[in-house]
């Protein structure tokens, strides 16, 4: 389900920041730290998106039947961005033999607002990730193709979070990723 890759930020999963002048950043992976607490199932991570004075913390929590994510980003200083959304890449293509369907609200394309959305194969089986509250999504089902992976597609789904914050703002997302049979 949840495919990830450093090719291009919107191929990892993460924040993505637009600039009013279109170019994109993400979160600046050299200037990472984590940390893993194996007895509560937790995997943090803290850093900052390259460019912006945004740092966050995204916290994995392994649960027996879902990854829950929880993220807390915070602006240094003011921030007036075009977009800012936390991107969620989805394999597709020809690596998926039973396919890979979005939909969220009945939409399997384009802008919803919901508090979850599923990537399911032909036969229903998949990965609901249900928000803590609803959100503007946006469905890119037919994303990057890549290199000599020419059957390899990475599509996505952007979760909208505001992109005009002030000094000391913080923005809390919460999301689980769980199985659908």
């Amino acid at each position: 389900f949840l495919l990830a890759a450093n090719w291009s930020p919107t191929t990892h999963h993460g924040l993505i920041a637009t600039q009013k002048d279109g170019k994109r950043y993400w979160e600046e992976y050299h200037a990472q730290t984590h940390t893993l607490d194996i007895k509560n199932g937790k995997l943090s991570f803290q850093g900052n998106v390259e460019g912006q004075p945004l740092k966050y913390q995204r916290t994995y929590t392994f649960n027996d039947h879902e990854l829950a994510v929880t993220l807390t980003l915070e602006a240094e200083a003011d921030v007036d961005l075009a977009g800012l959304v936390e991107n969620i890449p989805i394999a597709r293509g020809g690596w998926k033999a039973r396919g890979a369907t979005l939909d969220a609200g009945g939409k399997a394309k384009g802008t919803v607002s919901a508090d979850r959305f599923k990537a399911t194969d032909n036969k229903g089986a998949g990965v609901e990730v249900v928000l803590s509250t609803s959100h503007e999504l946006r469905l890119v089902p037919d994303g990057l193709r890549t290199g000599n992976w020419r059957k390899l597609q990475v599509g996505r789904v952007e979760i909208v979070l505001p992109g005009n914050l002030r000094e000391g703002d913080r923005v809390e997302l919460a999301y689980r990723m769980k199985p659908v049979q």
